[in-house]
């Protein structure tokens, strides 16, 4: 869900994002396979098929999209490799790319988000101490039509306290 929301400055969508390093994680994984069978060249349509598997739909994000952006290498793609590749090519090839895609992600996507949403709850005067209460923030609070808005930290979003999960 968090790639696929829209988002306050497109320039910083997660989608975006998202779309980018599935891009680049698409292309590496072709060059890698494509570098493999170098010993028994590929038929030309190789190319073709891999690239239109539906895992690599991400506009919007097709469930296998996001099953492989979890993590899960899906047989749909497994089995169309192992039309070509050992299934030991397979796996050695997506082990490394994935925990880069991974990484990556972590890093352009869930890191940013996580001190995005850090700085809304300092705006919003979201302490610990309310985020470990049982019973949410407005119970610690007065109601939070009283809550002066400090013009000075912008905020990344508007919801009200009283609308607090926990």
């Amino acid at each position: 869900h968090l790639w696929t929301c829209p988002y306050i400055l497109p320039e910083f969508s997660p989608l975006n994002t998202f779309k980018t390093l599935l891009s680049a994680l698409r292309t590496n994984c072709l060059d890698k396979f494509i570098s493999a069978s170098s010993l028994s060249p590929l038929p030309e349509s190789f190319v073709v098929d891999f690239m239109t598997l539906d895992c690599w739909k991400c506009d919007p994000p097709s469930f296998s999209c996001l099953r492989l952006a979890r993590g899960l290498i899906l047989i749909s793609l497994t089995e169309f490799l192992e039309n070509y590749f050992s299934p030991f090519t397979i796996w050695s090839i997506f082990d490394t790319l994935l925990h880069d895609f991974h990484f990556d992600f972590y890093v352009q996507i869930w890191l940013c988000r996580s001190i995005f949403f850090h700085h809304w709850e300092s705006a919003q005067g979201i302490t610990k101490k309310m985020k470990s209460s049982a019973f949410g923030p407005s119970s610690i609070l007065c109601p939070s039509s009283n809550i002066p808005l400090d013009s000075s930290t912008p905020s990344l979003a508007t919801v009200s306290l009283d609308f607090w999960v926990s």
